[in-house]
């Protein structure tokens, strides 16, 4: 059985901030110092954001103030309000609870207080957003062959060259694609001085076919990518779609390292352009944190779509959805 610890005001959260105070009537000295007992609904700050915030959460030992029962907060059971949603570092190790000691009287005073935290709210006008709620979903869904970045066909000669400034006739070294004639090596003696190779007999040109030409531009397009991709667990991607691609089977290409690749370039941005930090400041100024939901007025609020969007390329498909365990979105 975990074993937790009773918390005291000048206790740490987990992110930074501290708790400010406790019960004024039940002090202790420790360390010189005098430290009230923490209580829920008791103030903490945030070591990230802004604001005043209450303990969460209590190991279920209650004692009574003016005849109303209060909770005592615990390690194993308490957590900071703010965004962060922290945790708490116990700093008097002395005084300990058994987990779960009073679980079920705990969960029935949580939810008591829950609910009367909505009837405080409804009394203010302010209405709890239904949840799971969709916020935000993108025009075209995953695979959709409608969209017009899925579509796809042959380019002719011209559309090449004015549209996208691509010369057929050089954007290969291995290979003309237009006139199907195979090119010499760049260099194929170099130890041999320039004197030296002009004294050789030329090699003529040998005519390939259309699939001997597609075949030696993947050659050179696979040879390329991996002056891109040579290391790591992700260096082999690139070849798997460079051979899906040739291969023209018309199926959609898939690969668990591919989205392994992609969650974490997510997660772990941190610059000011991820998408993933913009959506969660767009639901932290849109929760209410005093009692503990997203306000129903917020809905049809255009700036959080506004923001979203703008935080997506077109390309990104996307489904938002606010649930009771957080956001969700793929």
């Amino acid at each position: 059985m975990a074993k937790g610890y009773f918390l005291y005001h000048l206790d740490k959260t987990t992110c930074g901030g501290r708790i400010l105070s406790g019960a004024s009537d039940d002090v202790y000295i420790i360390g010189g110092v005098a430290r009230q007992q923490v209580r829920v609904g008791d103030p903490v700050s945030c070591g990230v954001h802004k604001g005043q915030f209450r303990v969460c959460g209590g190991m279920g030992d209650t004692y009574t103030v003016g005849g109303a029962p209060k909770v005592w907060a615990g390690s194993l059971d308490s957590f900071s309000s703010c965004p962060c949603r922290a945790r708490f570092i116990p700093s008097v190790l002395t005084h300990t609870y058994d987990s779960h000691a009073n679980a079920g009287r705990a969960a029935e005073r949580e939810q008591t207080a829950k609910q009367q935290k909505l009837r405080e709210a409804k009394d203010k006008g302010i209405e709890p957003m239904p949840i799971p709620v969709r916020i935000y979903q993108t025009k075209n869904q995953m695979d959709d062959y409608q969209a017009k970045d899925m579509r796809h066909g042959d380019l002719d000669i011209r559309t090449l060259k004015v549209r996208f400034r691509i010369d057929v006739n050089t954007v290969s070294t291995k290979v003309n694609p237009r006139t199907l004639m195979e090119k010499p090596p760049l260099n194929p003696w170099p130890l041999l001085s320039p004197d030296e190779r002009a004294m050789l007999p030329e090699e003529p040109a040998r005519k390939v076919s259309k699939e001997e030409s597609a075949g030696l531009m993947f050659d050179e397009f696979r040879s390329l990518a991996q002056v891109y991709s040579f290391h790591g667990p992700y260096k082999d991607i690139i070849t798997e779609m460079i051979n899906h691609m040739q291969g023209n089977s018309g199926r959609p290409y898939s690969s668990p390292l591919l989205d392994r690749a992609l969650k974490e370039q997510i997660l772990n941005d941190r610059s000011r352009q991820s998408s993933l930090l913009k959506i969660k400041g767009i639901l932290h100024d849109a929760i209410n944190y005093e009692y503990g939901f997203i306000p129903l007025s917020k809905k049809g609020d255009y700036s959080m779509k506004r923001v979203i969007l703008r935080s997506l390329t077109q390309q990104f498909c996307l489904n938002l959805t606010v649930g009771s365990t957080g956001l969700t979105g793929w």
